[in-house]
């Protein structure tokens, strides 16, 4: 996460500053090549690139993550992407927010985990919300830090080391919310005081209640929950 977060915020850095669209690509394919997350803001990169640099953009990219991942290309390759991503989207599950309020609605209406049905649902729910998102006219961080917000409130799953790369990008911005939740993220490891593991979906209901509560509270008011000084 760490090592993803440093070549995005330099692709950042490298385009704000020295403008260049090419090794600000590069930056972000390797990013991209760490861990795929960072995908979600191609679209709000093309959108402020225009269509020839944006396209440029995508391929320098695509082509940065062809070259990363030969090594390890065999004929099941794509195979086992896809069923890391079946496995993700249709069996994890941990320390999610509109996940987990939609699965207890499941259970009281059906009796068993719907996963496999909330699980793309909520893909495709944040795949329209981040599109949407990508065509804000706001500054780079903030709609980045809005498109991985909407990202992370949707997926199934929310280790406490995801909110790493939200964290660092928020502090280009006005809001504090993501420094709130690395605090309160802290209460999903509640789910390991008993075996097998079980989440206490009061803490989670906690957790998520205040992120978004502060996330609310700066973007009605327009400004940091606090200075940091």
């Amino acid at each position: 996460e760490g090592l993803m977060l440093s070549f995005l915020l330099s692709a950042y850095y490298i385009y704000i500053k020295k403008k260049s669209v090419l090794n600000s690509a590069l930056l972000f394919g390797m990013a991209v090549s760490v861990k795929l997350i960072p995908l979600v803001l191609l679209p709000m990169i093309w959108f402020r690139l225009g269509l020839r640099r944006g396209f440029k953009f995508i391929v320098t990219v695509a082509v940065i993550n062809i070259v990363f991942f030969l090594p390890f290309f065999e004929h099941d390759f794509f195979v086992n992407i896809l069923n890391s991503l079946d496995l993700y989207f249709h069996h994890f599950e941990f320390n999610a927010g509109l996940y987990s309020l939609i699965r207890e609605v499941g259970f009281l209406l059906v009796g068993y985990n719907l996963i496999a049905f909330i699980g793309p649902l909520l893909a495709l729910l944040s795949l329209f919300f981040i599109l949407r998102s990508s065509f804000s006219q706001v500054d780079l961080p903030t709609t980045s830090l809005f498109i991985l917000f909407i990202y992370l409130l949707c997926t199934t799953t929310v280790h406490p080391w995801y909110i790493i790369m939200l964290f660092g990008i928020s502090l280009f911005s006005n809001y504090r919310f993501p420094l709130v939740w690395t605090f309160m993220v802290c209460v999903s490891y509640f789910a390991y005081a008993s075996s097998p593991v079980d989440e206490n979906l009061a803490f989670i209901a906690l957790e998520y209640l205040v992120v978004i509560g502060v996330f609310l509270w700066e973007y009605k008011k327009k400004r940091p929950l606090f200075d940091l000084g």
